[in-house]
């Protein structure tokens, strides 16, 4: 389904900007990091979050790392039912690449359910020549 997501957004050329690869890459990898999550693909996460990110929860009273934010996904009472994009931008600019939208989550926690919304602002930096998360407001 994510991929399918991805297919549209790159053929219909949502945002009215042509993608270029380096925005295809960063939306991809955008798409990949919630699916993860949900998905609680670890070996995914380790990859796409770079060693030294920045994770602010809304509100910015909590402040993860990367280790930190990995050990809250794997957490048996929290199961993230869905994460769901929307009105997603990408920005580029040489190795850093910015991205905003929305997310739409669905959050188990101890079989009580929450639904709530968040915007973001996700940056991104080109290491080894693969797109890493560097920071998440």
């Amino acid at each position: 389904m994510k991929y399918i997501i991805l297919f549209f957004l790159l053929v219909l050329n949502i945002g009215g900007n042509a993608q270029t690869s380096d925005s295809a890459s960063v939306l991809a990898k955008n798409i990949q990091i919630d699916a993860s999550v949900v998905e609680k693909n670890i070996q995914l996460m380790k990859e796409i979050y770079a060693n030294d990110l920045v994770f602010t929860h809304g509100g910015g009273k909590r402040v993860d790392s990367k280790t930190s934010w990995i050990s809250l996904v794997q957490n048996p009472d929290m199961r993230f039912v869905s994460r769901t994009q929307d009105s997603t931008k990408v920005e580029t600019h040489d190795d850093v690449a910015i991205v905003t939208g929305r997310v739409d989550i669905v959050l188990e926690y101890k079989k009580q359910k929450t639904e709530y919304t968040i915007r973001y602002v996700r940056v991104f930096a080109r290491k080894a020549n693969r797109w890493q998360l560097i920071s998440h407001l």
